[in-house]
């Protein structure tokens, strides 16, 4: 029999990670048919079971105990709970999380530690410090993103959209008939210097940063 331990708050369901339609995935560019059909399917597989077995030992029986899957809580390997992990019902949902992951990583983590007091987040990082042997493993970026997607799929949504806004140049092009100052490019910096120690007055909270060039030409 697998030996288990409770994590305080939270319920095992017979689906552990909520189904979404292929609708869904595909907002988040995270394309079902070349996932789920061959040739490209089992190179899908393959990558999804290489981060949950790099996730660590303490990761994985955090995320077994959520899962309800059975474990030998003293000798299970990283790779043997990896697997049992992927061969629950949540198998489809583990490989789009690990897709949607890869390029999303910072994006991820930021999401998470903004909302870290919703999702519990200190509670999971203590969970996996007791569940941890020898080095003491911290909560992963897979580990998070499950945590996100069982508490409220829909903020995957914003995840993506600071990632792929994030991608995407910015900049604003004008033209002018009039000859340009010399020092004009300075001016221009000077000014959105200006404007980020400005918003960052109002939003304490959070830092605002400017990064690219002014260029006058």
């Amino acid at each position: 029999m697998g030996k288990k331990r409770s994590i305080t708050g939270q319920a095992v369901s017979a689906a552990w990670l909520p189904v979404q339609n292929d609708d869904f995935w595909r907002r988040l560019q995270v394309f079902p048919e070349p996932i789920t059909r061959p040739p490209t399917k089992g190179e899908y597989e393959k990558k999804a079971l290489a981060q949950l077995e790099k996730l660590g030992r303490a990761n994985l029986l955090y995320l077994s105990e959520l899962a309800g899957v059975e474990f030998q809580i003293d000798t299970d390997s990283p790779q043997r709970l990896a697997q049992r992990l992927f061969d629950s019902d949540a198998r489809k949902e583990l490989i789009y999380l690990a897709t949607f992951l890869r390029p999303r990583v910072t994006a991820l983590v930021e999401f998470f530690d903004d909302n870290s007091a919703k999702l519990r987040g200190g509670a999971m990082q203590t969970d996996i410090e007791h569940l941890s042997r020898g080095v003491t493993e911290t909560p992963k970026p897979l580990t998070k993103l499950i945590t996100i997607f069982r508490a409220n799929p829909a903020s995957l949504e914003s995840i993506h959209y600071r990632y792929a806004w994030r991608r995407l140049p910015t900049l604003f092009e004008f033209e002018t008939s009039s000859a340009l100052q010399p020092d004009s490019a300075k001016t221009l910096q000077t000014a959105i210097n200006t404007l980020v120690i400005s918003l960052n007055k109002l939003r304490r909270e959070k830092t605002t940063s400017f990064s690219g060039v002014a260029n006058c030409k």
